[in-house]
C-alpha cells in the first residue's frame, strides 16, 4: 500500500490528446506534461518534465529510448513544436535560462 501511495506522488500531471498516442510503457515522470494532437510516444521514451512542464505541440515522433529532459529551475517551460522527430536514442534538454 505504501508503495502504491509513493507511486501516485510521483505522477506527473498528463494531459494526453485524443488524436495522440503515448505507448503503455512510455516513461513519465516530473511536472506537467502536454502532449499534442497526433504526437507518437513510443515504448521506452522518457519524458521527464522535472520540476517545470513540458508541451508538445503536434504530429511530433519520439521513438523508443529517445530522451526529453526539462533540467531548468522549477517551473521552467520546455516546448517542443511541431512535427519533431527525436529518434532512437537521442537527447534533448532543455537548462533554463543562464
Amino acid at each position: 500500500m505504501a508503495d502504491d501511495s509513493l507511486q501516485q506522488l510521483n505522477k506527473p500531471k498528463v494531459e494526453i490528446h485524443p488524436e495522440a498516442v503515448v505507448v503503455a510503457k512510455a516513461i513519465l515522470r516530473g511536472g506537467n506534461i502536454v502532449i499534442g494532437a497526433g504526437t507518437v510516444i513510443h515504448p521506452q521514451a522518457l519524458i521527464d518534465a522535472g520540476e517545470g512542464k513540458i508541451i508538445f505541440g503536434s504530429n511530433n515522433i519520439v521513438e523508443e529510448t529517445a530522451i526529453i529532459q526539462n533540467l531548468g529551475p522549477p517551473g521552467n517551460l520546455m516546448k517542443i513544436g511541431d512535427e519533431n522527430l527525436f529518434e532512437i536514442g537521442s537527447d534533448s534538454l532543455d537548462k533554463g535560462e543562464d
